[in-house]
């Protein structure tokens, strides 16, 4: 009983600390304490507390004259990361529209968050048979050709370790799934066939952003049934012609 109200509490602190972020806007930038209060509707004493809670996490500072607040450098950083993902995505939508015409398969732009690959466009094939992936579902780096993909540029550090917490779910052994990794990474593609998903081919290729790293996936899939070996490389010359046309647009220079 005692836990449950502690977590209700906490979820209550937090809510009401965000309440105090979202009262700042672009005609109030600056917010005293009693402003907050204020806009917020809740007491000093909570107000002074969770302003010191956001201002030790740097999601709120003092300003210049040190009687007022204004959002912290945290939130810069953070609006900095959801940019990225908006502008990846506006760049990336004319290439899948060219690449979902031509191919008439599915096409989808994947990144990683938190260990997972996540989907963060698609279009979706017109075909009744089609690959379809939600945006935003999770799911693993290591099962699956655009999760590979994904897996493959990441810091080899990073790689062992999840492939270690999943060993038991790879099929391999995590030696033999590095291998495959560090060629992927040579290749600089990858196509997979049913790998994830019975029945299901995936062909994938790395967007690269000006700071010359990986940043997302650019990949195409359907139905295996479809693809025999001239359609494999067909579908796989789209996918990383617009893979570097994204990356390009995305301010990516090739040696």
């Amino acid at each position: 009983m005692k836990t449950s109200n502690l977590s209700k509490n906490s979820v209550r602190s937090v809510e009401r600390a965000l309440s105090l972020l979202e009262c700042f806007n672009h005609s109030c930038r600056r917010l005293t304490l009693n402003d907050l209060m204020d806009a917020s509707g809740l007491p000093k004493t909570t107000v002074v507390r969770l302003v010191a809670s956001l201002e030790k996490k740097r999601f709120m500072e003092k300003d210049q004259s040190g009687t007022g607040y204004r959002l912290g450098n945290v939130l810069f950083r953070l609006g900095h990361v959801v940019e990225a993902d908006i502008d990846l995505i506006s760049i990336a939508q004319p290439t899948m529209r060219e690449c979902a015409q031509r191919t008439l398969e599915s096409v989808e732009v994947n990144v990683v968050i938190d260990d997972s690959r996540v989907c963060i466009t698609k279009i979706d094939s017109v075909r009744t048979l089609r690959h379809v992936i939600p945006v935003g579902k999770r799911l693993p780096l290591y099962r699956g050709g655009s999760g590979k993909l994904l897996l493959a540029y990441l810091p080899h550090v990073q790689q062992e370790r999840i492939l270690r917490e999943n060993q038991n779910s790879l099929g391999t052994s995590i030696d033999n799934a590095l291998a495959e990794l560090d060629t992927i990474r040579k290749n600089g593609y990858v196509v997979s066939i049913g790998n994830r998903l019975a029945g299901a081919i995936a062909i994938s290729a790395p967007i690269y952003g000006a700071d010359g790293n990986v940043i997302a996936g650019f990949a195409i899939s359907g139905a295996s049934a479809r693809y025999d070996e001239a359609e494999i490389q067909k579908v796989l010359a789209e996918v990383v012609a617009g893979a570097k046309k994204i990356s390009l647009a995305m301010g990516h220079i090739p040696e």
